[in-house]
């Protein structure tokens, strides 16, 4: 065989695996974004449904980075419902991974009021988080509605910033817990 048929046999077999291992994940990732999507629908009609429970669960503590974020989001689609899923999400946001953690913190906001176990992890998020998780996390506390000294602390840090989204979703949410204070 002469060198450039090796070379091109090669890189055939390179683009081949390549290709195969794209287009496995992509199928892999339609098909988890199906299952989650399924589950959701289930969830909505029958929020005691055991079975749907445990496979979100799984999805949401699984190692699949893109389960584990699309999952994150589903939860924030449930609303209040989701709260049931609060410590996973803790866990989530807490992960070291930069997607999941956005995701989770924005699922936490979602869930509003129901989350309000999560605040401390968003607190610290706002302080020392990195990427997007630090203006999710502002916002998240927003959402969740309870005002506390130390979290309108948080947020005066985050609106002072410097850091134009930052700043925006924190002052943002120091305005919506102002709101949600006065009309108690």
């Amino acid at each position: 065989m002469t060198i450039n048929a090796r070379v091109s046999l090669y890189l055939f077999a390179f683009i081949a695996i390549v290709c195969c291992s794209c287009s496995d994940s992509v199928q892999k990732r339609e098909k988890t974004a199906k299952k989650l999507r399924q589950l959701l629908s289930q969830l909505r009609q029958n929020p005691e449904d055991v079975k749907s429970i445990n496979a979100l669960d799984s999805q949401l503590t699984g190692n699949y980075r893109f389960g584990r974020t699309y999952a994150c989001s589903i939860v924030g689609e449930l609303g209040t419902q989701g709260a049931q899923f609060v410590p996973q999400l803790i866990e989530a946001l807490n992960s070291g991974d930069l997607f999941v953690e956005d995701a989770a913190a924005e699922a936490l906001g979602n869930i509003g009021p129901n989350a309000s176990k999560a605040i401390p992890s968003l607190q610290e998020k706002v302080l020392h988080g990195k990427g997007g998780v630090v203006h999710m996390s502002a916002e998240a506390l927003g959402k969740i509605g309870i005002n506390s000294e130390r979290t309108m602390e948080v947020l005066r840090y985050g609106a002072e910033s410097g850091m134009e989204l930052w700043a925006e979703k924190s002052k943002i949410a120091i305005k919506r817990l102002e709101l949600t204070q006065k009309g108690q």
